[in-house]
């Protein structure tokens, strides 16, 4: 007998799924192989996230913040609007840092996006202990 395999799409809905599993294929697609696709899909995904997962706030605008770090390093690489898109992330990181101050999560998405992105950022932006000059 030969086993079979359902594709069964993943919906925001399945309380089963966390907001990470939900969203980091395609936010970690847009900065890994340069697919603003994929990341615009990421962020459709989480605003119907703040929606329908309203306890998961604080994690939600941190990934938020690391997709709009993405859209940084893409301005910073096309010399295109740069200022606003990190001002934004920095926003964003800072409201998921008010809204739960002690979550892991929260602190393992910001510094993971510094970790992953941060070699793409003007040297004045880059995180000093993790990209030396």
């Amino acid at each position: 007998m030969i086993a079979q395999t359902s594709r069964v799409p993943v919906s925001v809905h399945d309380p089963r799924l966390t907001v990470h599993t939900l969203v980091r294929e395609d936010i970690f697609a847009g900065f890994i192989i340069n697919d603003e696709a994929r990341l615009a899909k990421g962020e459709r995904t989480l605003d119907r996230l703040l929606v329908e997962r309203p306890d998961a706030k604080a994690d939600i605008v941190a990934w938020q913040g690391w997709a709009a770090l993405t859209g940084a390093v893409y301005a910073h690489e096309q010399e295109n609007e740069f200022a606003r898109y990190y001002r934004k992330a920095s926003e964003l990181y800072a409201e998921a840092a008010r809204l739960a101050p002690n979550s892991g999560s929260v602190a393992v998405i910001i510094g993971a996006s510094y970790a992953v992105l941060g070699d793409r950022l003007p040297d004045q932006y880059r995180p000093s202990l993790l990209f030396p000059k």
